[in-house]
């Protein structure tokens, strides 16, 4: 019934996915052409969201330019985020300036499918929360966020807003899954070393492919003179970045997000990173 278009950004390409961007986006556009979809909702402030749409006998624009209903204030904090959409304030406890985006095309969804107002669509955002989406734990003095952010588009995003909210260092561990876009390995590296003070490089899903190997070429594509070193196994890589960190740090776990298993050589192998994390201690 209804179709909610975000963005489009250049990653699912390579061997065993997307032979190009134009296969990658054309599969995507399937969601609102081949299965009757009667409302179109997308992020008008995203130059693909014309072309996922058209065709649709309805579409709504939600946005911050040439837009249906009207995003703006938009403000982010450390203890989360608020904005006006089509006049109706919103203020949730999620972190991240660009989820201001992702709540109002949910909340637009939601009151056309319950047929209620956008007013009253908007008020469960006040307590709402993802799991492993920029998801915040304090322990010890250290900041710590869990987010599913696994490629360069997601990584910047994340860590653009990470800046924001500590006046600390940003230390990341992440690494790639393993039989996907080789491609993305190289965009991470690259994405990860504009905004971390430190980065730990590690194991993510690498199933059937050894995890040495995807950390090696992870590692090739940074700065010569990037703070940066490898450790494989990832309860050890977090265990490692926070033996590094200092109170009022920040530490990025990124790939995994709602994850609770590593999947390694065909088996998923429960995992937590929650469960880590409160484990540490000084």
């Amino acid at each position: 019934d209804v179709a909610v278009f975000t963005n489009l950004g250049y990653d699912h390409i390579g061997k065993g996915e997307h032979e190009s961007f134009s296969d990658y986006m054309e599969s995507k556009r399937r969601i609102f052409t081949d299965f009757g979809v009667g409302l179109a909702v997308v992020n008008s402030d995203d130059k693909m969201g014309e072309y996922m749409a058209r065709g649709v006998s309805r579409v709504i624009r939600v946005g911050e330019n040439k837009s249906d209903l009207k995003l703006s204030s938009v403000r982010a904090g450390s203890e989360g985020i608020s904005f006006l959409l089509d006049g109706n304030f919103c203020n949730t406890r999620m972190l991240g300036e660009y989820n201001a985006a992702n709540l109002s095309l949910a909340a637009v969804a939601a009151s056309e499918i319950l047929q209620i107002p956008l007013s009253q669509a908007l008020v469960p955002l006040s307590s709402f929360s993802v799991t492993g989406r920029f998801e915040r734990i304090e322990h010890l003095g250290r900041h710590f966020v869990i987010d599913y952010a696994h490629n360069a588009m997601s990584a910047e995003a994340l860590l653009s807003e990470c800046r924001k909210i500590t006046s600390g260092r940003i230390i990341a561990v992440f690494g790639s899954v393993g039989g996907r876009s080789r491609l993305r390995r190289g965009e991470l590296a690259r994405a990860v070393s504009k905004y971390a003070d430190f980065s730990v490089i590690t194991s993510d899903n690498p199933d059937c492919e050894p995890a040495d190997e995807i950390c090696k070429e992870i590692l090739s594509e940074f700065p010569a003179d990037a703070a940066v070193l490898s450790v494989t196994d990832r309860e050890q890589a977090i265990r490692y970045a926070f033996y590094i960190s200092r109170r009022g740090d920040l530490i990025a776990l990124m790939g995994k997000g709602h994850e609770q298993y590593q999947r390694i050589n065909g088996m998923k192998i429960p995992f937590s990173e929650r469960d880590i994390i409160t484990s540490l201690r000084e």
